[in-house]
């Protein structure tokens, strides 16, 4: 089973309404080609959080690999941002591309796979809790 990490936008004590207005950002890894497997591990388990699921793939050419995951159960939008300044995925290029969706698109969660380049990613843009390496969630 792969783990995954997921960043909670919400404060605890918005919970109820966590639910009914809940929307996933997860963040793709791929290699150019295809997209990484552990994505889909992360699209899971946005799917279990519930609400809409909006994937973001990063890179320098990546409209098949956009057009792959948007295939995707679950998955309702795919936000592309290609780019040269995305060439190898830094966290240094992509935070700011993550703050500027989180701040027009208001997601209530951001789901990364739990390998080394989702943990650089979400820990770059931390300012909320981060629950790292999910099992299994049951609601």
């Amino acid at each position: 089973m792969t783990s995954v990490l997921i960043l909670m936008l919400c404060n605890l004590s918005q919970a109820p309404r966590l639910y009914r207005n809940a929307s996933s950002l997860v963040l793709t890894e791929h290699n150019g080609e295809s997209v990484n497997p552990i994505t889909y591990s992360a699209i899971s388990a946005a799917k279990q959080l519930g609400g809409d699921i909006t994937v973001l793939v990063c890179g320098t050419d990546c409209s098949k690999v956009a057009g792959e995951v948007a295939k995707a159960e679950g998955v309702g939008k795919v936000l592309v941002a290609q780019d040269e300044g995305f060439k190898g995925n830094l966290p240094e290029a992509l935070s700011p591309l993550l703050v500027a969706a989180q701040k027009q698109f208001g997601f209530t969660h951001v789901l990364s796979g739990a390998s080394a380049v989702g943990k650089v990613r979400l820990s770059k843009v931390m300012s909320v809790s981060m629950v790292t390496y999910l099992l299994h969630l049951d609601l």
